[in-house]
C-alpha cells in the first residue's frame, strides 16, 4: 500500500512521541513506532510498556483499507527531520509480499526502513475508569510544574517516585492537589476543579509520565479530559492521547510533614535571594553545597565555605522583612532552596521558621495555592 502524508504534520507528531522510545530497547519492538492507517486517519503509537502516547494525523486522501506497520522511531524521525522544508509530502510504501521493510520517499530520496510485525506491538492498556473530568490545561501544567522538582525517580521507597494527586475540599470548593517529596523537601500545589472530579481516587503518577505530560501541555488551549482508575490514568490533549500506569503503592501521610508552628516569618525578594545563593555557593564543589542562613532584624547573611578547598568561603547580605527579634542560624542545601524559588512565580516569597533546627515552610506571599517544605542541614 502507498500513501502520502504532510511532512510538517508527521515531523510534529513523531517529535511528540520520540522521547518515550529508547533507541536500543531490550525488547526490539519497543524501539519502533506503530503506524496505523484507517480511512482519512493516520495514527502513531509509541510505548515503553508503562507509558503509551498516541497521536493522530488527518490524511488528505482516504486509504483503500486499514493497515498497520512498525518502523524504528528515531531512524524515521531523523529521516523526516532531514527532508528539505520545501518538500511538502512524504510517501510511505508497505509491501504485502515482503513486510520486513517499509519504503519512505521524499522528493528524489528513497529510504528502506526495517519493519517488525505490527501485531507484536503492545496495545494501549485499558480498564474501566472510575472518574472522568475536565480541567484547564494551564491549571494542570501549573500544579505539576510546581511540584515536579521534589519527586525522585529511583528512590527505594517506590511510592515516592512520582507525584501524588488527589481531590480535597478547601474553603468549600473542590481542589486538585499535587504533592511530591524525596524526604528532604516537599512541594504541594492546589488548583480549582469541577465538582464532578470528586470521585477521582488518589493516585501516584510516575515521574517519567509527569515529565511527558508537561512536555505535551504547552500550546494546548482550553480544557483537557482526565480519566482515572486505580491502575491507570488517561489524558486527552486534542489529537494526542496519553495513557500511563500508576505507581502501585500508598503515598505517605504528607500532612504531618507540613510545619504548623512556624511563626517567625522572613519576607524576601525571590530573585535577590536566588542570585545571592548562586554567588556564595560558587566557592563550594561539595555535593551538598550547604549555605548557612544567619537571620537577624532586616537582613539575612548567607555564608558558604568549601570542605575540600580549605579557606575558600563567601558571604553576602540580603535585605528582608523579619517579624521577630530572635536571631536564627540555619543551613540548607543550596540546590534545594534554588529549586523551590524557581518553582514559585511570585516575585516576593516568605520563609516561615519555628527555630534554627526545624524545617522551613516556603510560600508565595500573595497566594495559598502552593507551599514548600525544606529540611535543614546539620551545622
Amino acid at each position: 500500500m502507498e500513501f502520502a502524508v504532510s511532512r510538517g504534520s508527521l515531523l510534529k507528531s513523531l517529535s511528540r512521541l520520540a522521547s518515550i522510545v529508547e533507541k536500543r530497547s531490550a525488547i526490539p519492538i519497543l524501539s519502533n513506532v506503530k503506524v496505523t492507517l484507517f480511512n482519512l486517519s493516520m495514527r502513531l503509537l509509541a510505548t515503553d510498556m508503562d507509558l503509551y502516547v498516541e497521536d493522530e494525523i488527518e490524511l488528505e486522501e482516504s486509504v483503500d483499507k486499514s493497515i498497520s506497520v512498525t518502523v524504528p522511531m528515531h531512524m524515521f524521525l531523523e529521516i523526516v527531520k532531514r527532508v528539505p522544508e520545501h518538500i511538502d509530502l512524504i510517501t510511505m510504501i508497505s509491501h504485502e509480499k515482503d513486510s520486513s521493510f517499509v519504503e519512505v520517499m521524499a522528493g528524489t530520496a528513497k529510504c528502506k526502513l526495517p519493519s517488525l510485525p505490527a501485531q507484536e506491538f503492545p496495545s494501549i492498556i485499558s480498564e474501566e475508569y472510575l472518574s472522568k473530568f475536565k480541567i484547564s490545561a494551564e491549571k494542570l501544567y501549573n500544579i505539576l510544574s510546581t511540584t515536579k522538582y521534589a519527586a525522585p525517580t529511583e528512590d527505594t521507597r517506590y511510592y515516592l517516585n512520582g507525584i501524588y494527586i488527589h481531590i480535597l475540599e478547601k474553603n468549600g470548593a473542590h481542589m486538585l492537589r499535587a504533592v511530591s517529596t524525596d524526604g528532604h523537601r516537599m512541594a504541594c500545589a492546589d488548583t480549582l476543579v469541577s465538582e464532578n472530579s470528586r470521585e477521582m481516587p488518589p493516585v501516584i503518577i510516575p515521574k517519567k509520565s509527569v515529565l511527558e505530560i508537561l512536555r505535551l501541555l504547552p500550546g494546548i488551549q482550553g480544557e483537557i479530559e482526565i480519566s482515572v482508575s486505580n491502575n491507570i490514568i488517561g489524558i486527552n490533549f486534542g489529537t494526542v492521547k496519553l495513557v500511563s500506569k500508576l505507581v502501585d503503592g500508598k503515598f505517605l501521610d504528607y500532612a504531618k510533614a507540613i510545619p504548623s508552628i512556624n511563626k517567625k516569618i522572613v519576607v524576601i525578594d525571590s530573585k535577590e535571594l536566588r542570585d545571592a545563593i548562586n554567588l556564595v555557593s560558587a566557592v563550594s564543589y561539595d555535593k551538598s553545597k550547604a549555605v548557612r542562613f544567619k537571620i537577624a532584624h532586616g537582613k539575612i547573611t548567607l555564608f558558604a565555605e568549601s570542605i575540600s578547598d580549605i579557606g575558600a568561603c563567601a558571604q553576602q547580605e540580603v535585605s528582608v522583612d523579619y517579624n521577630s527579634d530572635q536571631e536564627l542560624d540555619i543551613a540548607f542545601n543550596s540546590r534545594y532552596v534554588i529549586d523551590v524559588l524557581a518553582s514559585i512565580e511570585d516575585k516576593i516569597v516568605k520563609f516561615c521558621f519555628a527555630n534554627s533546627q526545624g524545617a522551613a515552610l516556603v510560600c508565595p506571599i500573595g497566594s495559598d495555592d502552593s507551599l514548600h517544605v525544606i529540611m535543614p542541614m546539620q551545622l
